[in-house]
């Protein structure tokens, strides 16, 4: 019934002489006059004095409409941030966990700031903790660009709705109701006040007012860019000077009240701007020029903030559908959110409230914004004499929300109405349109709008198009942007060698494993060059192994090469020390035999805490997340000792940890070297690592390592030294530098992150698939471990070492699923000539191909053949899980070989015997095969988003 009203009323209102101006009340503007003011920039912002315009009567009908529109957006958005809130439980979740946090004796948590990457800005969030979020899961960057976006965005919300008041309010009164609406939009939030605002100024008053030429009628406009600076910073800078990074979550949340404040600030310096500056108020095109200013910041803000945020989206989704549709070459352009790529109620609660809140609450607020800035924008169009294409508005609003989003194209709404305004201004009305100067006058018009309402993708574009080229100029015409080797050897790609190289550089990272393996079937006995985004690296053959194995770290460096396999620079990984090599070798390798029982007991509580309730039904698990927390358990005990090992923080921190390590690596590898600062200086996972690694040097492993030296020191004849990985780092440290408690956390961080947890939970992940499409390995493996431990719990060293069938089981999936396809990595610290007399200049970065040997018939017989028990009856020392050698390089080789391997093969031994016995497990109905690996150019990573389904054996041993 409403709509055909308004559809009645619009045909009434077509078929009435509308009302004209006189334009000769004002006097006639030539074109050549409008032409020159125009290019001048020298429009006048000045009052209608003896000009009255009438809007046709759909336009009121419209305005009411829309009144109503905005009360129900309000009430909608406090609906959907409040009521429904409440319902689900949200707030009160929220109140319980920020109580939790602020118990006496509870350590601060660090670990649950979020961070944006941009450096700047994390170091003004780290002192003021903006961007806190009471998240017990920890890291999410996913919410951080939301809420970055967030901020941004209202900044051209505010810039509007401010705009508006002060050109129609007096001075007094326009701060009055800026005060009021900025503290009501800060305290129930800008979803519910941003709509009623609009409401009761659409009818107030309609959009059709101009400003006063001086500042004894409505407030000038051109110390709101200013102000609004400064009302955001000098909050910030007071807090940061009072608190510099203070992280307890008590001081988080004063900070946050603080910082509510800040419309405060906005209206005192404009009254203090007001009135200090009152006699130099600009007037003409001045006052133009300063009102585009403030469009211009406004839009930039919201602009910059909402692509962040989509760039991010974007990302994530590539990655997702890479998954899903197995486009393993998209997967190294992708980043996982775990906010974006998955549904609200998979989050955990706090996420979801909180997503949901910040989701309801800004997007209101925008679309009302835009709304608004639409309806002043058709009718100022429509005082103008312009005609308007309505699917021409709508194909540029939906353009404009995707690129711009909807604050950004509130902003340019607002901007261009601007740019229309002036022919009413002046009188110009439908009436002088016979004129054939005034025709002039609107082409000109036409021109000026075009100028500014052209797509904002085709600027992007063009901008996008100028740093691709500079980019691709460094790349391919400046000598050596990346490093680039000088070896006479053939260079491997799958591109023809005529194309430029750096083609192949680009895809590397997504077609490794092939390249790789035409490489070594072209030049099995040869070395061959690969192309990579940071440099080049020589595949030698390994029939060098001998030559080559024993040579001294002055001449090829082990950890050197690791530092720059793994981006070192930007991962936080330590290669000026020996110690936890020597620590592995002298103390923790020696003593497995005595730690078994820890690890067993530590795992048993393991198996009980991570493991779901599956005792009579079949429940889904993310198997490489559950070995992940598995394996950091029993790692934890033995590195850290049981008065940290069960600790929720450090574990969140081993293992968020080791994920951001292979996220930033993944991330910094498909581009070239040269680009590696700028990126790596804004990646979030970059910036999480810095972040965990302080938490972990000054709130955890810090204090423990001054408290035991304390002990030490005061001569307590009752104290004993606990026997962990910690405590040997703290006795073999042979210098200051290695003795430095934060440098003893470093190490231990990351070689519990990288060298146990990771690969562990890799390996284990990687058997289970391949016992799961091959079910016929399973019975026997579980026949030998039922025979050699009758009695899981009571476990020794001597038991795990007799498991000879799994052992060769993990040897084969091993082969079939390696680490990585190349090891042995080295960088040759002088020149150096082989035995066939190829010269290997300083800086070369070698390595061998352990993949395609694995897989070669020479060494392995049928090796395209999964044999579960292959290596059973050989050579008892050869055909180990741990061993190393020529053929069998996985681990490494020489005396840089992995020395945690050992440690590393019985807790896999321990988690296995038990998983396999006491559980029935399988793929959903919807998984067909065996996962396919993901790819880290040359690494390899086992599915991590497939779900496996698991249930209690009836009478398992452990229940």
């Amino acid at each position: 019934l409403c709509s055909r009203n308004i559809y009645s009323s619009l045909q009434r209102a077509a078929r009435k002489p509308r009302r004209e101006p006189n334009p000769e009340a004002h006097g006639q503007r030539t074109a050549d006059g409008l032409s020159e003011a125009l290019n001048n920039h020298q429009v006048t912002i000045a009052t209608r004095s003896n000009y009255v315009y009438t809007l046709p009567k759909p336009f009121y009908i419209m305005i009411s409409a829309l009144r109503y529109l905005f009360w129900l957006m309000a009430v909608t958005s406090f609906y959907m941030m409040y009521i429904s809130l409440f319902n689900n439980g949200f707030f009160d979740l929220l109140s319980q966990q920020l109580a939790t946090r602020m118990a006496p004796g509870e350590p601060p948590v660090a670990l649950l700031s979020e961070y944006t990457g941009l450096k700047a800005l994390d170091s003004i969030l780290e002192n003021t903790i903006i961007f806190f979020w009471p998240i017990s899961q920890g890291h999410h960057a996913g919410l951080s660009l939301l809420g970055l976006g967030f901020a941004g965005g209202m900044v051209g919300i505010w810039m509007i709705v401010v705009v508006h008041i002060c050109r129609t309010f007096s001075f007094i009164r326009g701060m009055a109701i800026t005060l009021i609406v900025g503290i009501a939009q800060q305290a129930v939030g800008p979803g519910v006040v941003i709509p009623c605002f609009f409401a009761v100024a659409s009818k107030a008053r309609p959009v059709c007012e101009s400003p006063h030429p001086t500042g004894a009628g409505p407030t000038p406009t051109d110390g709101l860019v200013a102000s609004m600076i400064m009302s955001y910073i000098l909050p910030l800078a007071t807090m940061s000077l009072t608190a510099p990074s203070m992280i307890a979550p008590d001081v988080k949340q004063q900070l946050i009240a603080a910082w509510q404040g800040w419309p405060v600030y906005f209206v005192v310096l404009l009254i203090v701007h007001h009135y200090t500056m009152g006699s130099t108020h600009p007037r003409g095109a001045s006052a133009r020029r300063q009102l585009r200013s403030v469009y211009r910041f406004g839009f930039l803000c919201s602009y910059i903030c909402h692509m962040a945020w989509l760039s991010a989206f974007v990302a994530s989704k590539i990655q997702s559908f890479a998954q899903s549709h197995d486009l393993y070459y998209l997967r190294p352009y992708g980043v996982t959110f775990p906010l974006f790529n998955q549904p609200a109620e998979g989050l955990g609660a706090l996420e979801a409230g909180l997503f949901t809140f910040l989701q309801w609450d800004y997007g209101i607020a925008a679309v009302a914004t835009m709304v608004w800035s639409t309806d002043r924008y058709i009718q100022d169009c429509h005082r103008a004499g312009l005609e308007i294409s309505k699917s021409q508005l709508i194909r540029r609003l939906l353009g404009w929300m995707l690129i711009d989003g909807p604050s950004a194209t509130a902003v340019r709404l607002a901007w261009e109405s601007e740019d229309i305004s002036y022919l009413q201004d002046r009188g110009v009305g439908m009436r002088a349109l016979n004129s054939s100067k005034i025709h002039m006058d609107i082409d000109i018009l036409t021109a000026t709008v075009a100028k500014y309402s052209h797509s904002f993708a085709a600027e992007n574009g063009s901008i996008l198009f100028a740093i691709s080229l500079v980019i691709l100029f460094t790349w391919f015409i400046i000598p050596n942007p990346v490093k680039r080797s000088n070896v006479s050897v053939p260079t491997v790609t799958l591109f023809n060698p005529y194309l430029p190289e750096f083609l192949s550089r680009v895809w590397f990272n997504s077609t490794a494993p092939t390249v790789i393996y035409k490489g070594y079937r072209q030049y099995k006995d040869r070395a061959f060059r690969l192309l990579k985004p940071d440099g080049d690296i020589i595949v030698l053959s390994n029939k060098y192994v001998e030559e080559l194995r024993q040579l001294p770290l002055t001449t090829l460096n082990a950890l050197e090469a690791v530092f720059e396999d793994h981006v070192g620079k930007y991962t936080t990984i330590l290669n000026d020390s020996h110690l936890h090599t020597e620590v592995i070798q002298k103390r923790l390798t020696p003593a497995i035999s005595r730690l078994v029982p820890r690890i067993i007991d530590e795992l048993d509580h393991g198996f009980q805490v991570e493991m779901p309730d599956c005792e009579h039904e079949w429940v889904p698990i993310k198997p490489y997340e559950l070995f992940l927390r598995l394996v950091a358990r029993s790692g934890a005990r033995v590195f850290v000792g049981p008065e940290i090992c069960r600790s929720e923080k450090w574990l969140a921190a081993s293992i968020d940890f080791t994920k951001n390590i292979f996220m930033t690596i993944a991330l910094l590898r498909p581009i070239p070297s040269f680009l590696h600062p700028i990126v790596g200086s804004i990646l979030p996972s970059s910036r999480s690592l810095d972040t965990q690694l302080r938490y972990v040097q000054d709130e955890l492993l810090g204090p423990e390592i001054a408290r035991r030296r304390q002990k030490e020191a005061s001569g307590d004849p009752d104290y004993q030294k606990p026997d962990d990985f910690l405590q040997w780092m703290m006795d073999l440290a042979q210098n200051d530098h290695e003795g430095d408690p934060r440098n003893i956390a470093h190490r231990l961080l990351g070689l519990t992150s990288m060298a146990v947890v990771h690969t562990s939970a890799m390996s284990i992940t990687h058997g289970l698939y391949d016992l799961i499409t091959m079910p016929q390995w399973l019975e026997p493996l579980r026949q030998e471990i039922q025979e050699v431990l009758p009695d899981w719990k009571s476990t020794t060293y001597a038991n795990l070492v007799a498991l000879r069938h799994l052992d060769s089981f993990l040897k084969e999936s091993q082969r079939f699923n390696p680490p990585g396809e190349l090891s042995f990595h080295r960088v040759v610290k002088k020149d150096l000539v082989l035995s066939d007399g190829l010269r290997l200049p300083k800086g070369t970065h070698i390595c061998m191909a352990s993949g395609p040997i694995g897989m070669d018939t020479t060494y392995v017989s049928n090796p395209d053949t999964f044999d579960a028990f292959r290596y059973v009856d050989g050579d008892k020392a050869q055909s180990q899980f741990v061993h190393t050698g020529a053929t069998s390089m996985h681990f490494g080789l020489g005396r840089y070989a992995c020395p945690g391997r050992f440690f590393a093969t019985f807790v896999l031994k321990a988690i296995l015997s038990r998983f396999l016995v006491d559980y029935e497990f399988g793929f959903g109905s919807d998984q067909v095969g065996r996962p396919k690996n993901m790819l880290l150019g040359d690494k390899i990573v086992p599915n991590t988003s497939t779900d496996v389904y698991v249930r209690r054996r009836p009478g398992s041993r452990t229940a």
